[in-house]
């Protein structure tokens, strides 16, 4: 950590990106941390299970009555870390108390109070440590693509090509070993996709790779031209059209991109711009979410790309 006076600033941009790095440094220790706490709720929430179940009242009956119960409320307590609706969160935490009442009764009242409500306890304590693992591999993440994004060559070259779409893809391929490593087939250009909803979508080209079960679950690259800046409404119809091809072809958007060549005095509005922004594509399946950014990339006059956002292609 900072050995001096930690109220001294000399440049605030600066400093930011200094503790920024300080804290990214530290990462691999909270990790482990965070890892080894989870282990040892874990290992207690197992012993409290044994202890409730081997104290239940009668001698017999009690043990057996007890099993379910504690599965119900440790089945209520995990659904409850499983969905972020907080109206569900709120029925599935009154249900996991009122099955635990009886569980109370079964051990007498000051032992099952201590031992169920430490049960409790420890279930809270390992969403509490999910959601804290989720914030660090995003801070990490986040961390990379804004060095990358520092680091990068302000002037994006446009490279040779006969058409926006073949230009951009080299682009990309030049970017982005992934990117470079997709096989022919999965190249589409241009390309008419069958939506979830049924709907025809056309784009000017579509890169799906397809995933698997048990490995990467593959990621598509979409492109629509445009022969002048796209507005708000441009942005939602691809917005719309990107998320049904995505669910019909079971594949998580990587870049979702819309393309048009600069002339003079041309430019984004300020309604698109600010939707370009703020939107995301959205993507889940099997409970998994993934978000991909909107982009706006148009080839300027003076040979460069300029991006609304940028996005790093070391996190593509």
């Amino acid at each position: 950590m900072h050995r001096g006076d930690v109220r001294a600033v000399e440049n605030p941009i600066s400093a930011i990106f200094d503790l920024a790095e300080d804290v990214n440094e530290r990462l691999p220790k909270i990790r482990k941390v965070v890892i080894y706490t989870r282990v040892f709720v874990s290992v207690w929430l197992v012993i409290d299970a044994l202890v409730i179940v081997l104290l239940a009242l009668p001698p017999l009956l009690g043990p057996i009555l007890a099993v379910p119960l504690l599965l119900l409320v440790y089945l209520f307590l995990l659904l409850r870390r499983l969905t972020a609706d907080r109206a569900v969160r709120t029925i599935l935490t009154a249900l996991a108390i009122f099955t635990a009442a009886p569980l109370v009764l079964l051990l007498a009242i000051v032992p099952g109070l201590l031992l169920v409500g430490l049960f409790y306890l420890g279930m809270v304590v390992l969403e509490l440590l999910a959601d804290l693992r989720r914030f660090l591999e995003y801070y990490g993440l986040r961390h990379r693509v804004i060095r990358s994004v520092r680091d990068e060559d302000p002037a994006v070259r446009i490279p040779a090509g006969n058409t926006p779409v073949e230009r951009l893809l080299a682009h990309l391929a030049m970017r982005s070993p992934r990117f470079r490593a997709v096989r022919r087939e999965y190249v589409r250009v241009p390309a008419s996709i069958r939506g979830y909803s049924g709907a025809l979508h056309q784009f000017d080209a579509f890169v799906g790779v397809p995933g698997s079960f048990w490995g990467p679950p593959g990621f598509a690259v979409i492109v629509r031209t445009f022969p002048q800046p796209p507005t708000r409404e441009d942005l939602e119809a691809l917005k719309r059209a990107a998320e049904d091809a995505c669910a019909a072809l079971k594949t998580p958007p990587a870049r979702v991109i819309g393309l048009w060549r600069e002339g003079k005095d041309q430019a984004v509005d300020r309604a698109a711009y600010e939707y370009v922004t703020s939107e995301v594509v959205n993507y889940e399946r099997l409970g998994a979410r993934h978000r991909c950014s909107l982009e706006v990339i148009s080839e300027s006059p003076d040979g460069t790309y300029d991006f609304v956002p940028f996005i790093s292609d070391t996190a593509f």
